[in-house]
């Protein structure tokens, strides 16, 4: 605690000013972190053992994992806090006196909520829970109780097509890759699709078995996307034989894009550029999409490796050619890799992501980005369609699609859209 001046008058510790300490901790006697008598690693050490211990007052051998890890946090009174949450105290001393079991399955009796996700990520970060996929996870349970509160003929039809269609389909993908939030997201929506279908038809005195194509087409004109979200369902109802064939056309938005003019671009990364208030976040997403066409998706899952950084460049790599970033967008890029993030109560495996997300070991959402831009009243999807046009007018499509990862046919729409030709360009540059 700087509570102290030093001979030429500077604020110090009581350490520096060479007197002794009146406001250090009564444990360890040092002046860093004070909660009140106590510094926050002797608090933190104190409330931890006493949730992590068995009734004999010992460390629980099978969370001594989950305590080292609490202890390298950067600001331990952020993880006495999070400690006293009761979903998260009272777990955790279940455990220690035996009374749960260390295991995923204790995590999914509570009720579902961002806490107790995070809580799950943190015991597998520690090493304390086996390591697995939160998102595939979280969606089976979800589905496991949409089902059971529904009508049982209901209930049976939808669980077929979830474990022959979705499920396998998500298992062959988990595979390759961790299920991505957006991907679990459109998955639930569907699964919301087939029920409010299967109860229209219902409500109309019909079934899937006797259903008709008046019938699909009178549900599918309630809404201009549904059908995007049905038409894998109607497919395998028709496959396994409980439906006849029906069509579900696909459907785009009723109201078209507004586009962004130049001008309006312009606006944007002029106040980007300039606005030191707003977070590095949305600064730089911002400006990714905005100069350098890029999605929220590609913006999102950009890693540190993806940058380099030398005395005179800073590049970025979003597809295969590297981008040299213009010297006021380097800049804040720069600040942004020097912010320490103390905040976070648990301690990454290792420093993979540009955009860190709120749960442990993840990159920020595409959601989560799409709503920060809109904050500041960008609209994603106009700002980079805006930029995919310029950049397709003054660049040949070859070199859009390597330097900012589109495939050639959809840099080549573009041009051809942005009204410019490179039919000369060679293959070979």
């Amino acid at each position: 605690m700087l509570a102290f001046h030093d001979s030429d008058g500077i604020i110090v510790c009581a350490s520096c000013a060479g007197v002794p300490a009146r406001f250090a901790c009564k444990r360890c006697g040092t002046e860093e972190q004070l909660t009140g008598s106590h510094c926050g690693t002797c608090r933190l050490t104190e409330r931890a053992r006493t949730l992590l211990s068995r009734p004999d007052h010992t460390l629980h051998p099978g969370l001594d994992s989950f305590l080292q890890h609490l202890l390298t946090v950067p600001d331990k009174r952020t993880a006495t806090r999070w400690l006293r949450h009761p979903e998260i105290s009272n777990t955790l001393q279940a455990m220690a006196h035996d009374l749960q079991d260390i295991s995923h399955d204790t995590l999914d009796k509570l009720t579902p909520s961002p806490r107790i996700r995070y809580f799950r990520r943190i015991l597998m970060n520690a090493g304390t829970l086996p390591v697995i996929d939160i998102e595939l996870h979280d969606f089976t349970l979800h589905v496991e109780k949409v089902l059971s509160a529904l009508p049982p003929a209901q209930a049976l039809i939808i669980e077929q097509y979830y474990r022959w269609e979705i499920l396998r389909a998500l298992y062959r993908q988990a595979a390759q890759r961790p299920l991505r939030p957006s991907e679990s997201y459109r998955r639930r929506q569907e699964i919301v699709v087939i029920q409010d279908f299967l109860t229209h038809l219902h409500e109309h005195g019909t079934t899937l078995q006797d259903v008709t194509q008046t019938d699909v087409d009178r549900y599918l004109g309630q809404a201009s996307t549904t059908g995007n979200r049905l038409g894998g369902f109607v497919a395998w109802a028709r496959r396994a034989g409980i439906a006849p064939a029906l069509a579900t056309p696909r459907k785009g938005p009723l109201t078209p894009r507004a586009a962004m003019s130049e001008a309006q671009r312009w606006a944007h990364v002029d106040r980007l550029l300039g606005d030191t208030a707003l977070d590095t976040t949305v600064r730089l997403v911002g400006l990714f999409v905005l100069v350098f066409a890029q999605s929220l998706t590609s913006c999102a899952r950009l890693k540190l490796a993806d940058v380099t950084l030398t005395a005179s460049a800073t590049t970025i790599r979003f597809a295969a050619a590297p981008v040299k970033l213009p010297p006021s967008i380097a800049q804040i890029l720069r600040c942004h890799l020097e912010q320490p993030a103390v905040r976070a109560i648990y301690r990454p495996a290792a420093d993979v992501w540009l955009f860190d997300g709120l749960m442990p070991n993840t990159h920020i959402t595409e959601s989560n980005l799409g709503r920060m831009l809109k904050d500041i009243g960008i609209a994603p999807r106009p700002a980079k369609e805006a930029a995919a046009r310029q950049l397709s007018s003054t660049m040949p499509a070859r070199i859009v699609a390597d330097t900012i990862g589109i495939s050639l046919n959809t840099a080549s729409r573009w041009a051809q859209e942005s009204g410019a030709t490179w039919r000369h360009y060679p293959h070979l540059r």
